[in-house]
């Protein structure tokens, strides 16, 4: 049995959605991680970077399966990405450079929360959107986007990041 039009235009939605934010996640975590190997004591930092995400998806994820199983799934998913495309906006063009590292770090931990919360609604969202016979379909479609993403993402990344730090490298001179 095929997907429905309203399940298609859906699951198009939903694995477009959650293509975006993967993507985004790669390109931030690329482009910090070149940024900040490059800082002195840039080990360190990438030790601090990685590891409070780490910590923070160990204590939060629970917090997501209860929201996700308890609360409106589509609205947790829109509202985290919201705030987490406005956090790096605000970390992109609000922020003075003397603080950059330590907002990188703290935008990455609620970038962290925002994911753990988020991610498990994906999840369980699908039976809201497909028949119950239908949701393995769609989960492989988000797992085979996602897993492309995973690929063909840092290729991406390393692009824009090239592209990034050759302009700035260029302003820098002048």
């Amino acid at each position: 049995m095929k997907l429905n039009e309203r399940e298609l235009a859906n699951t198009a939605k939903l694995v477009t959605s959650n293509s975006i934010s993967k993507l985004g996640d790669i390109l931030f975590d690329y482009v910090n991680s070149v940024w900040l190997s490059k800082l002195g004591n840039g080990s360190f930092w990438m030790a601090v970077y990685q590891s409070s995400e780490t910590i923070v998806s160990v204590f939060v994820n629970f917090i997501g399966g209860i929201l996700s199983d308890t609360k409106q799934r589509k609205s947790i998913i829109w509202i985290c990405d919201i705030i987490a495309g406005l956090l790096c906006i605000a970390l992109a063009v609000f922020v003075p450079s003397i603080w950059l590292l330590y907002a990188i770090i703290a935008v990455n931990i609620a970038l962290s929360v925002l994911s753990s919360i988020r991610d498990p609604a994906y999840k369980a969202v699908f039976g809201e959107i497909v028949r119950k016979e239908q949701i393995g379909r769609v989960n492989s479609l988000l797992e085979s986007c996602k897993q492309t993403i995973k690929v063909a993402g840092p290729v991406l990344a390393m692009v824009i990041a090239k592209f990034w730090f050759s302009i700035n490298s260029c302003v820098n001179r002048k």
